[in-house]
Order: C-alpha cells, then structure tokens, then sequence
C-alpha cells in the first residue's frame, strides 16, 4: 500500500505523469463537469468521426465517452477539435497549462464557441509534437487558444476526458508539430514464447474494469524507455528503499510511442535486488517482465508487488510459474504462528478467526483476524484463490461476512513498513455469519403489477416479480439499464442479470441470447430499492421474455459448421435494406464497427452497396455481434475503390466480451490492395473461431491509403450453413 503522499507527488517520464497504482481508494476526484452520466442521452450538435480531416467537436467526443461506461476506454486515439474555455487548477491555484511541476502537460477544457456549454475535459495532454512543455519550448496554452487535440477517449466515473497521460496538442493556433506515430501494432499473445509488446499490454489492460487486476501473469517485452526518480530526486530502479523493485515504461523501441508502464517489478529469479545481486536496471535495456495487469484509474500497468523481471538483456533466472496459488499443503497455523513466520509470497498458510475493525462498504475486505493467540491484519480478502479484487462486497452479499463472525482464509506472510499483514488472502468458510445479509430469491417471490412495487417498502428481502415493456434502452449498454412499463405505471430497472446472483456487466451476453431489445415483454425479479428518491428495481435478474424476436438475427445458430440444427441466416449481405444511412444488421454495439457508412448506388448486386469511408486511421465495417461456434467459416464480398485515388482493405474478426470489442484481439487475412474504382474484386477469406462466444465479422478499410470503398453482397458460411447472406 502506498502513501497519500506518494499519490500526490507523480513522477514523470517522456508522456507525463501516471497515477502510481494500489488498491486503495482515490484520494481526489479529477475536476470535470460531471453532468454527463453513462448511458444518458447523446447530446445534439455532434460533428465530425475522430480523424485528422475530421475531427471530433467537445460534443461528438464526449457522446463517444458516455458509449465506454464508467472507467472504459476507447481503444484506440481521437482528434478533437476546439476552442479552450478554461484552464485547470491545482490544489494550491496553480493553473495547469504546463502543469507548474515536472510533468510538462496541460489540463483545460475545450468547446465549440470557447464557452462552457457542452464543454470537453482535456485532461494531462502533453504539449505540440507528443512532448512536454518547458521554459522556452514554445507558446503556452491560453483561454481562447484554438487547439487539436489528439488523445484517447474515457469516462472517468461521470466526467467525459481525455485518456491522462495518452494525448497531445497535435495543433495550437494552427501550428503543429506532427507527433502521431505510425506504428503501435500491438503483437503477442503474453505467452513466454510469444510475449506481448507493450501496446497490447496497454491494450489487455484496457479490458479490465477500473481497479480490477488480471486473473493470471502474461509475458511483456521491450525496451526500457525511462525510470521515473522517486520523491527525492532518486531513480526507481531498486526503489532506494528496502523494497528492491523497480518502477519503469518500456516500449518496442525505448521511445515514449507505445509505452506500457511496469510498476514495482522485482527482479531476476522474482527476487529483490541487493547490493552485489546483479546487474541493475537502466535505459536502453531489453527485458521481458511476467506479471498481473491491472487498470488502475484508467492508468494500465502491472500490478505492484505482483511481477518481475524474467529476462534482463538475454539473461534469466527461471522461475516460470510466477503467480503464486497453493501448491501442496497449506499450513494450518494460529495468528501467533503466522506472525513469527517469514515473509513469503511462496508459503501459504490458512488462519481461522474473528473479524474486527471491517468497515461498512469496504470494497477491498480489509480487517483484523483475531484468535486466541493473537491479532494479524487482513490486506484485501478474495472470494477465491487468485480472484479478482475491489469485490469484497459480493462476498459479504454471499456468505453474510460480517463484524464478530468467524472465518476461515488462506493467504501469504507480507510486511509494509514493518507491519505484518495477510496477503494475497482468500476466503475458505464462516462460522456465525448469520443469515445472508443479501438474500437470493427463496421460495416464491411476490407477483405485483409497477404501481404495486412502486407502492412497497424498501427492502433487500422481499422480493417481487414483474412483468412489462422495455423502454428507454441504450444501444450498447452493458448493465441493463432501463425503463419497465406496464398498464399501472413504470419503474427504474437498475441494470439487470442473466440469473440470481450472476455477474455484473453481462448485460449484452443477455441481450446476444435472449433478444431483449426495445418493446419487448420482459418478467423479471428484483428487490425494492430507492436512489435519491428514485424508485428502482435493484438486485434484478432476468426470468422470461415474450417478443424479443430473433435474438441473433446475424446466424450463429445452435451449431454452425458443426453438425446438427443448421445455423439461422442472416440478412442483409446484399446491402439493399437501410434505415436511414446505416445498412440494416451493419450497426455494432461494440466499437468493432467504427467506419462512417453510407448508400452508393454503384452496386455489384442489387441497387445498393456500403461505402465505408476512409481516414487517417484504420476503419472496420463490422456486422452486428453474433453468437457463433467453434468452427471454421469463409466470407465472401465484393469490393472496390469509391474514387480514382484506390483503396485497400483487409478481412477478419474479433472477439467480443461484456460488449466491448477485444482490442488486442482483432485477427485478420490478408490486405486486398491497389483496389481501383473501375472493377469489382471477388474477396473469400476462411478462418476459425476458436471458442464459442460473441463475435463480429468484419472488413477493415486501410488507412493506407485512407480512402472511401465500396463493399456489396457479402457472405459468411460454415460448412454447408449459411450465416449471413
């Protein structure tokens, strides 16, 4: 665990300060305006679709935000275009044009008209060219300045901001310094013989929920690009401390481009360095790390104290089997006993007893264990070995863990500053919890129209069933958030599960298999909550639907290319059916699909095709998610070029998990290049899925060179089943 202190004082490196990571709680919120909640209405003005021809105006770049949810961020970078409104203060006053430290970065807000109506927040970007701002560098930022901004995209709890840390003025009052690499491909599967650079640690990292920490270690290699210094000034490179770790970026090629930042990493063979242990660490060098990944605040790093370097310029130590889980036999010990032993990440020992000093609403499940021999401190409690973390009120919903009651845990010897802790606990059993304090549906819930629900009293122990309407649901949204109506009234559904007691953030799994969409007859079950006065279904979680239609109306079926009932098809390959200007089935909830579509009447078959616009960065034509099967598949489309500059495409697919697309997880054929506007080139591209799940097909239209093509009469088939036609 870390200092306050040490949160406040954030070192720097080539792109700025990232918040130092732990498990404890955000000492400050980040200034924002704060009025935007996920899953709120799309604000109204929005210009522009992200690329340096076009860019984002403050309206377009906080509706993209608000479609991420609370901690997501998008996966790849934006331009952003506007006029400062105001400049950022520190906690002394200082204004944060150039952050009035070391960092170099800027913090301000941006609008169309330079006034705070539908303002956008700017948050930690570094100066023109990707760097920081020093005396004599250049022009500093100013209210009125007219800025593009190039940045990654967040919600940060409910503010709409730039991703800290990964943006920069790519023009200031016209003037520009480039600063946009082109590379930053991520590679690798995190694996010891594939491991992964740094952008798709950056990118694996992305995928987990703010706070959450990766359930296993994955293997990252690069260069080290810098060590930040600690607070006196000292580089981190064996902490200057007793802690023998070491904090540092690395990248592909040693540079600021692309950097993944590793936080207290042991070193070789897992150990700490010492005096006279070896070679200590510095730039230049070529490492693979192995450790967890977490998202802390939206900053990706390793998880601190949980990896270490496996390889330092060619040179190793072993140690293959990083993630420490119990192997063999635990030992049984007292609290007494635990004390007096070694600090260990290696041995594990299982302790019964009383818990003290829990605090309501503790997130992380830190406490006292107290038996008759003595007391130790708990320092985060799992619900099961390598579990993820920030979810200790789950586990007090589920096994009704409370003050005074008595359990049984599994953990490490540890010691911070002296004191003795558990680390790395999971919990085994209880005794004397009580009845749980979160009870699940028993017997039969009561059956009541809204306006009787909306008539009961609160409680967390009653439970109703209910039965109507799905209104006011957003594409995309992954809790299940929504208005139920019936003939009496209508109700708040405060995000809803696949079954009792199931996971959070699943909503669009439910909704691949269900078919819950707008208008549809749900029946659900939940408790009776209230949020500031807002009445609300809390706790729910599905039972049955009636008129949900085809939940998967893009095929999967129950076993495409892979015998038995054949794969339902899909609709709307041939392109001649539009709502508006998007073709029907070709809109994604994901951010799979990102390119800007429109009808063209050059058509291979038929009267229409997509013309899937070009940009400065990668675009993707993506059709909806889909549940499909393990199998192999083939696709076949038409392409061409939309103008006589060409064109280049390329095939493929990818994941996707909770409703977000896996951005380290795109898998692609070839390229189809030098496309020209003249003919139609014949496209058949086969490829397996290598799991069931939710996945989307798609095309990517090159950046290279970044122009507009055509697509039409596009296929997907497994074996002799077609999926999309």
């Amino acid at each position: 665990m870390k200092k306050l202190f040490s949160k406040m004082m954030l070192v720097t490196m080539a792109v700025a300060a990232f918040v130092a990571c732990e498990d404890v709680p955000e000492p400050y919120d980040i200034p924002g305006t704060g009025y935007n909640k996920p899953g709120s209405e799309e604000i109204e003005g929005a210009t522009g679709d992200g690329s340096l021809e076009n860019p984002f105006n403050a309206i377009a770049a906080t509706n993209e935000a608000k479609k991420l949810g609370s901690g997501g961020v998008s996966e790849e970078s934006y331009y952003i275009k506007g006029k400062v409104v105001s400049i950022a203060t520190d906690k002394n006053g200082n204004v944060l044009n150039y952050d009035q430290g070391t960092f170099g970065n800027a913090s301000f807000y941006i609008s169309d008209d330079g006034t705070s109506t539908n303002q956008f927040y700017c948050y930690r970007v570094l100066y023109l060219g990707n760097k920081k701002w020093t005396q004599g560098a250049g022009d500093i930022l100013k209210v009125g300045d007219e800025v593009i901004v190039y940045a990654k995209i967040t919600m940060y709890n409910s503010t709409p901001e730039t991703q800290q840390n990964d943006g920069f003025l790519y023009s200031l009052n016209g003037k520009s310094e480039g600063g946009v690499s082109e590379g930053g491909e991520a590679t690798g599967d995190g694996s010891l013989e594939n491991p992964f650079n740094s952008v798709a640690a950056n990118n694996a990292a992305s995928k987990l929920a703010k706070g959450e920490v990766s359930d296993k270690s994955y293997y990252i290699k690069g260069k080290v690009a810098s060590i930040p210094n600690d607070k006196n000034g000292q580089p981190q490179n064996f902490d200057n401390g007793n802690f023998g770790n070491a904090t540092f970026y690395i990248s592909d090629d040693g540079t600021a481009v692309g950097q993944f930042y590793c936080y207290r990493v042991l070193y070789l063979g897992n150990k700490k360095w010492t005096q006279g242990s070896g070679d200590l660490l510095k730039e230049g060098d070529d490492v693979i790390i192995c450790a967890k990944l977490t998202n802390y605040n939206g900053t990706f790093e390793t998880q601190q104290n949980e990896g270490y370097l496996y390889s330092l310029n060619g040179k190793t130590e072993g140690n293959d089997n990083p993630d420490p889980q119990p192997s063999g036999e635990v030992k049984k010990v007292s609290t007494a006993d635990f004390t007096a032993a070694e600090v260990s990440n290696d041995v594990w020992y299982e302790l019964t007893g009383k818990v003290t000093n829990l605090k309501d609403g503790d997130q992380y499940g830190n406490f006292d264990l107290v038996d008759e021999t003595g007391s130790v401190y708990v320092y985060g409690l799992l619900s099961e070995k390598g579990g993820a973390k920030k979810q200790f009120q789950d586990l007090v919903a589920a096994k009704g863990i409370k003050e005074g009651c008595t359990i049984t845990i599994i953990g490490n010897r540890g010691d911070y500053q002296g004191k003795i802790e558990v680390t790395n606990a999971y919990f085994v059993s209880i005794e004397g919890g009580g009845d749980t304090p979160d009870p699940q549906p028993g017997g039969e819930a009561k059956v009541v129209t809204v306006a009787e629900f909306n008539a009961a009293e609160v409680s967390n122990d009653i439970w109703y069933q209910l039965t109507g309407t799905v209104k006011n649901l957003k594409d995309g949204d992954q809790y299940g958030n929504f208005d139920l109506e019936d003939e009496t009234g209508s109700v708040y559904v405060y995000g809803l599960l696949d079954k009792k007691g199931g996971e959070k953030k699943k909503f669009q799994d439910l909704v691949a298999a269900k078919g819950i969409k707008e208008g549809c007859k749900l029946t659900i079950i939940g408790n009776r909550g209230e949020y500031n006065g807002k009445i609300e279904v809390m706790n729910a979680y599905f039972v049955s639907i009636e008129g949900g239609g085809d939940p998967n109306p893009g095929g999967g079926g129950d076993n495409p290319g892979g015998g038995g009932q054949a794969a339902k098809e899909g609709t709307n390959g041939d392109f001649e059916s539009w709502t508006g200007d998007v073709p029907d089935n070709w809109k994604t909830a994901s951010t799979a699909g990102n390119a800007t579509l429109s009808k063209s009447t050059d058509a291979h078959g038929g009267s229409y095709s997509v013309k899937v616009g070009g940009a400065s960065q990668n675009k993707r034509l993506a059709y909806k998610e889909m549940q499909l099967k393990a199998g192999n598949y083939t696709m076949k489309f038409y392409v061409k070029a939309a103008t006589a500059e060409g064109g280049s495409v390329r095939p493929g697919f990818v994941a996707v998990n909770n409703g977000t697309a896996d951005s380290s997880g795109y898998k692609y054929g070839d390229y189809v290049n030098d496309l020209t506007n003249t003919s139609w080139v014949e496209v058949t591209h086969s490829f397996d899925i290598p799991s069931d799940g939710t996945y989307c097909v798609l095309i990517m239209n090159s950046k290279n060179p970044g122009k507009d093509v055509l697509i039409d009469d596009f296929t997907l088939v497994s074996g002799s089943n077609t999926i999309i036609k």
